[in-house]
């Protein structure tokens, strides 16, 4: 008898020590994931990679935009997009930060947006840096990147 007594209390022994084990396991993650360190985003991070949490949407051009013209290096307009799907693929952004000083950039002429009021919007691009600029906010952007090789591209 007294050995079946002893069993059972190692037994509730053993499940008390693991509940009491699993509770400061939880009580330490909770204060771990509160801590300053895990408030600040890593925007390097693999999570946020995929997740785009370090980029945020935007859209440069005019509310009615009727077209938008693609600016060849001299300036001279190269193409013009008319279709709502061009011209949305090329004015709603997801943009993010950058690395690079923007103090010595030399910026150029991209892409001009017209809305129906007449007035044009203008997007610049410094080559040498990868960094655009609207109306003097400069950002980074792989999604215009992007579109802007899709344009370059010869149609087959």
């Amino acid at each position: 008898m007294a050995s079946c007594a002893t069993v059972m209390f190692m037994k509730l022994f053993v499940k008390l020590s693991l509940l009491i084990l699993a509770l400061a396991a939880v009580v330490y993650s909770m204060r771990k994931l509160n801590s300053p360190e895990m408030e600040k985003p890593d925007s390097d991070g693999m999570l946020s990679l995929l997740t785009g949490a370090d980029q945020k949407a935007f859209n440069w051009c005019p509310a009615d935009t009727i077209k938008v013209e693609v600016l060849s290096g001299d300036g001279q307009v190269a193409t013009t997009l008319t279709s709502p799907a061009d011209i949305s693929g090329g004015c709603e952004l997801l943009i993010g930060g950058f690395h690079q000083p923007t103090s010595e950039v030399h910026y150029q002429p991209l892409l001009r947006a017209y809305g129906k009021s007449g007035a044009p919007v203008s997007l610049e691009k410094a080559q040498e840096a990868g960094i655009f600029r609207v109306q003097g906010m400069p950002f980074a952007s792989p999604m215009l990147e992007k579109f802007l090789n899709r344009l370059n591209k010869p149609q087959k």
